[in-house]
């Protein structure tokens, strides 16, 4: 058995793994940790979450919303800075007396989409937009990582753009197409419309600067790494109206052809209709991941 967590900016999300499903899926408020000693009480929820369980989990898998270098230590964890440089994996094997890996959040979110897809061979980038863009590699099942384990194609750089990024830069892609970005695009032109239905009422230049934005980051690193496959994530595209066609239109425009334009393979992780997860992709992308690094898989 193995437990994954999701440990998001507003909830953390627990479940037990077993036999390819999640059971027991629990969800705590991010706010009760952000306090002082906020570490300790993260760590013991995580601990009696474990001790409930019917048999002590072989291993345990935490996505994180932040950066997590190849020592395992928490570089930058925005919304919960009391944990950035904490060895938290470390942490929680000496509570919970089981294995314990964390990664970003995307990267276990691809793990776990990879595996509902089945696509295990050749390399696959996951692009996951939500409250920022992030991205994961996998090249024949096996996490891709630079010198400082980063994947960060929310911050590429869009040539004369000046929108401040929550990294410190400016211009970064994420500045411009993730939910921060749109939610400050609907408050400024679009306030009498939800934010779910704001692909529904954009202008034309609006829309075309967005799929600009995301075709070109999209396409710059499949013209890169060429990926057998890419898998596109996160809440934004399921948001009504989200472009899918314009955007592939104008990536198959900008790669190079006959290839990679026309070996191109797009998978939306919306489109993945289970139960297995339990309506937490992120819990069962972390669960996957430690029971792939646990070995039993």
């Amino acid at each position: 058995m193995i437990i994954g967590v999701d440990l998001g900016g507003t909830f953390m999300r627990m479940g037990r793994f077993d036999g390819g499903i999640v059971h027991d899926l629990k969800v705590v408020p991010a706010s009760v940790f952000n306090t002082a000693g906020g570490a300790e009480l993260l760590i013991e929820a995580i601990g009696e979450y474990c001790d409930a369980s019917e048999r002590r989990p072989e291993a345990i898998g935490i996505g994180v919303p932040g950066t997590v270098n190849l020592r395992g230590e928490i570089v930058r964890l925005p919304n919960m800075s009391f944990l950035n440089g904490a060895r938290l994996a470390s942490m929680i094997e000496q509570r919970c007396r089981a294995s314990c890996f964390v990664e970003n959040d995307v990267t276990m979110l691809l793990t776990g989409d990879s595996e509902r897809m089945n696509l295990k061979k050749g390399v696959v980038f996951g692009m996951y937009i939500g409250s920022g863009l992030g991205g994961a590699i996998f090249s024949d099942g096996r996490l891709l990582r630079g010198r400082n384990g980063l994947c960060e194609p929310g911050h590429i750089t869009i040539y004369g753009r000046t929108e401040p990024c929550a990294c410190g830069k400016t211009g970064c892609a994420e500045a411009i197409v993730s939910g921060r970005a749109l939610e400050a695009l609907q408050a400024a032109k679009h306030p009498e419309t939800h934010i779910s239905e704001l692909f529904t009422v954009m202008t034309d230049e609006e829309m075309d600067d967005y799929t600009g934005v995301l075709a070109n980051t999209l396409a710059g690193v499949i013209q890169l790494l060429d990926p057998d496959d890419i898998v596109i994530g996160g809440g934004v595209p399921k948001m009504k109206g989200f472009p899918r066609a314009d955007i592939e239109t104008r990536v198959h425009g900008m790669l190079l052809s006959p290839i990679p334009a026309s070996t191109l393979k797009i998978h939306y992780s919306a489109d993945i209709e289970d139960n297995a997860s339990a309506g937490s992709p992120g819990v069962y992308g972390a669960a996957v991941f430690a029971w792939r690094k646990f070995g039993i898989i």
